[in-house]
């Protein structure tokens, strides 16, 4: 075994020693020596930056080195004898949440906490052609001829489709707050993700295309196959996108707000065709970013995980700038957002946090580590200074 990989296996064991509060002085010195030593810091040159530059660039190094093997849990939390950037790090570490340390050397914290926010749950609204409407719920279930609720899924019951020419069109719509699970007629599965909304026939017509229309939202789809269905195709719209498959598992994030469509290819292989008639062909683990301004497209390899953390129960980041990570957070928690200054809006930020933690515990993690000074959470409202 590389001498790296020993000190990281010590370094973890250190970490946990320290966060369940029976770390001894000699252990908690040698912690410290460990993140002052760790990862090559040697081969570091004063080309490279002034001294506080490389001691984040350290720290940077441990997270990353542990971010794939580290789990997302939750661990109690000691503000005092924090010592300045190590256990930081290891506080970051053990729960998951690797991040670009911003540090600043105003340690005063006034949170407020007047408010009850609730964490996203299973919850959407079912309209049917005629209008009728149903509220979907967790610990609710709805039944009828056509489909099962047991309040977290939604069922179809591929029945027969009767009339060869038409379908019946029904929309489910997720609101801020919520997800929900869908399995269609043809044994499509749709997972919703919150302030999503998204119409489909209540049964396809076999052998005809098969056409479901993210209205917006962001949503996972796993395509049964055509050959099931006599070589139907499967077309998810979206907009000025339309996605063509044979089979497979996608991505789609196509947020009203937001200036752009994501299309993240898992399984299989997609075809986008766009208002332009430009058609691009996707391979496994390869994005599209369809502009719906320009009507412009890039296709690149990406990392899957950060695209679909979101069906995991997980919120995971990547170099996301802080006004990012809370437009995410808002949709889940079903809060708005200020920042005192433009500045905050740009500190980036790596890792993972789970969706089922409520939002004081994290904006405390935000806090406590100094990734923003205050915060002000009132109602509905979060305030961050």
């Amino acid at each position: 075994m590389k001498e790296s990989e020993i000190n990281t296996i010590k370094l973890k064991k250190l970490i946990e020693k320290y966060l369940k509060g029976d770390i001894t002085s000699i252990e908690l010195q040698q912690l410290m020596n460990y993140y002052e030593s760790f990862q090559q810091v040697d081969s570091w040159t004063t080309e490279m930056g002034s001294e506080k530059e490389l001691e984040n660039k350290m720290l940077i190094t441990i997270l990353e080195s542990l971010e794939n093997e580290s789990e997302a849990k939750s661990v109690p939390f000691y503000r005092k004898g924090f010592f300045k950037y190590a256990v930081a790090a290891c506080f970051a570490v053990c729960i998951g949440i690797n991040f670009f340390y911003y540090y600043q050397n105003d340690t005063s914290h006034v949170s407020q906490n007047t408010s009850n926010i609730q964490k996203g749950t299973d919850k959407a609204t079912l309209t049917f052609a005629d209008g009728t409407r149903v509220i979907l719920e967790n610990g609710k279930e709805y039944n009828s001829d056509a489909v099962y609720s047991n309040g977290t899924h939604l069922v179809y019951k591929n029945k027969e489709n009767k009339d060869k020419l038409k379908c019946s069109y029904h929309y489910l719509s997720v609101p801020k707050g919520g997800k929900f699970f869908i399995e269609l007629a043809d044994g499509t599965e749709v997972w919703l993700n919150s302030d999503s909304k998204i119409s489909y026939p209540e049964n396809f017509i076999e052998g005809k295309k098969r056409v479901v229309d993210l209205i917006y939202g962001e949503a996972y789809f796993k395509v049964s196959p055509s050959s099931a269905h006599q070589g139907a195709r499967f077309v998810v719209k979206t907009g000025d996108q339309e996605i063509e498959v044979l089979g497979t598992e996608f991505n789609v994030k196509a947020y009203k707000e937001e200036q752009h469509i994501y299309t993240s290819l898992v399984e299989g292989s997609i075809q986008l065709k766009h208002a332009t008639n430009h058609i691009e062909k996707l391979t496994p683990g390869e994005q599209a970013i369809f502009n719906k301004e320009s009507n412009d497209v890039i296709v690149s390899p990406i990392d899957l995980s950060y695209e679909i953390a979101w069906k995991k129960g997980l919120f995971k980041f990547k170099n996301a700038d802080l006004e990012e990570i809370m437009t995410v957070l808002s949709r889940w928690y079903n809060i708005d957002v200020s920042f005192d200054n433009e500045a905050l809006k740009q500190i980036q930020f790596t890792g993972q946090l789970r969706k089922d933690q409520d939002l004081k515990s994290i904006l405390d993690l935000f806090e406590n580590t100094n990734f923003i000074k205050t915060y002000k959470l009132e109602n509905n409202h979060v305030q961050l200074k």
